[in-house]
């Protein structure tokens, strides 16, 4: 069964429901001043009126809580929020890898069943993309003092937010990675590397629409703080608005939601922002 997102007493769907009925009472009130009805009529009328009211509102109420798709519109662009597939998204699609830029998915370093692993598995060619990420000029600007005492994996790391390009796919270093190669993070540095990485897809998008998925979410430990998918989701749109970036029409930008984080994220409390 859904997991009710939104109680009758949220204050933004009261909101809009009294929206909703304010502009029908004016056209009801109208109409029986201006017709003379007798008492009886007028009480039917009243009983129909309340009766619509509540059949709104038991709909905004389904709606809201069913809400699987949410348009918003920030910094003059268009930003689709949506439960689908990464993979099968139009023009560029964001990966997150650690800053290492690690390609060796055998559930040590990378795991099988993140979209990490994923796509190094089914949409990329290891050999061609570690001679890529070797040899970009682009990262050869934005190394990090390199992990020479790391046993597995590449040594060498980059500054988090840096983006390579192979294809349509923009790979993302996202995490630091620790000596378990456990994904880490501090909530400033998650921010910082969302700015950084704004700034980088500004630069490669080339009036392509851009997906990312909810990045941070899954394996990813945050060290100085809890935080959920909705306030990853929250943080991203922040992040975002904030950086100025604009994806000018017909491109847009796609945040591209697992279908099985339903019951966890609330688009509805993010519309109208």
């Amino acid at each position: 069964m859904r997991k009710i997102k939104i109680p009758i007493y949220n204050k933004k769907l009261w909101g809009n429901f009294l929206k909703t009925a304010s502009g029908i009472s004016v056209v009801v009130t109208t109409v029986l001043a201006f017709v003379d009805f007798d008492a009886k009529v007028k009480y039917i009328i009243g009983g129909v009126f309340l009766g619509v009211l509540l059949g709104i509102f038991v709909i905004l109420l389904i709606m809201a809580n069913k809400m699987e798709h949410l348009t918003l519109h920030i910094n003059n662009s268009t930003v689709n929020i949506k439960f689908a597939n990464i993979f099968e998204q139009p023009d560029l699609k964001v990966i997150a890898f650690n800053e290492y830029f690690d390609t060796q998915v055998d559930d040590i370093v990378i795991a099988k069943k993140t979209l990490n692993g994923k796509y190094l598995l089914e949409f990329a060619q290891k050999e061609a993309l570690d001679e890529l990420i070797e040899n970009n000029p682009h990262l050869k600007d934005r190394k990090a003092e390199p992990n020479l005492s790391r046993e597995i994996g590449k040594k060498q790391r980059y500054k988090l937010g840096t983006i390579c390009k192979n294809d349509d796919y923009l790979l993302v270093a996202l995490t630091h990675f620790d000596d378990d190669n456990r994904a880490y993070l501090t909530l400033q540095q998650y921010s910082d590397c969302l700015i950084n990485m704004w700034n980088e897809i500004d630069i490669l998008y080339n009036g392509q629409t851009v997906s990312l998925p909810l990045l941070g979410s899954g394996i990813t430990r945050f060290k100085d703080c809890e935080v959920n998918d909705q306030e990853l989701l929250e943080i991203i749109l922040w992040t975002y608005r904030i950086s100025k970036v604009k994806f000018t029409y017909p491109s847009c930008l796609n945040i591209v939601l697992d279908e099985r984080k339903k019951d966890e994220i609330n688009l509805y409390k993010l519309k109208g922002e």
